[in-house]
């Protein structure tokens, strides 16, 4: 990839998890959290990118972890997703806003055990119900409905953070996987809703992991 950004190689950080669809490449790597990275690559050069890193602020900033993903790209292939068809995925968009919030809360209290938990074998079915149900979020935004896609990832974000989890790496992918929607959201709604945006902010910062 060529250097049309001004970064400093990486060669520190790693991807835990890293693929690519089309010209989108998509990483999630260690930092103080699990973050999630995002990079539009053609031709060899980057022409877009985001990192839910607090440093990255919404993509406005190169930090180190895309500087590591980027050092990783040229070292490494990886694996290339085909195409994904929304229409194929077993979802019901005619539901109500209410009914994907209750059913997103029921799916992950099946998982709990009888004393209340989450697992560490049923945690990891958590990344791969949030992945499943963002599709609604990116349902909203297709739809132009931007306030009704962030208050659907905040309230996702508050029913994650309810459960009782045995482990941190899912949990933490899962985290991250929300808030990089949330910080999108934010990023590229009216600049002038300073005060809804500050609430959504102190309501993420309150929310903490119940991890056991």
């Amino acid at each position: 990839i060529k250097n049309n950004m001004s970064y400093r190689t990486n060669h520190s950080i790693k991807p835990l998890d890293i693929w690519c669809q089309e010209d989108k490449i998509v990483a999630y790597v260690m930092g103080s959290y699990i973050y999630k990275t995002e990079m539009i690559i053609k031709n060899d050069k980057i022409y877009n990118y985001y990192c839910s890193c607090p440093r990255s602020d919404g993509g406005m900033d190169f930090c180190k972890h895309l500087a590591g993903v980027v050092n990783y790209l040229n070292e490494n292939e990886i694996l290339e997703l085909e195409k994904e068809n929304i229409n194929n995925q077993n979802l019901n968009f005619s539901l109500s806003y209410d009914e994907i919030i209750d059913k997103f809360d029921k799916e992950l209290t099946n998982l709990e055990d009888r004393t209340g938990r989450i697992n560490c074998y049923n945690s990891k079915k958590i990344a791969d119900i949030v992945i499943e149900y963002t599709k609604y979020i990116e349902n909203y935004i297709e739809k132009k409905e931007i306030k009704t896609a962030l208050n659907l990832a905040v309230d996702y974000l508050d029913i994650l953070n309810n459960q009782y989890v045995d482990g941190i790496d899912y949990y933490y992918e899962s985290k991250a996987e929300i808030e990089y929607y949330i910080d999108k959201l934010i990023s590229n709604g009216d600049k002038n809703e300073q005060r809804r945006n500050n609430k959504i902010n102190r309501r993420k910062r309150k929310t903490c992991p119940n991890i056991i």
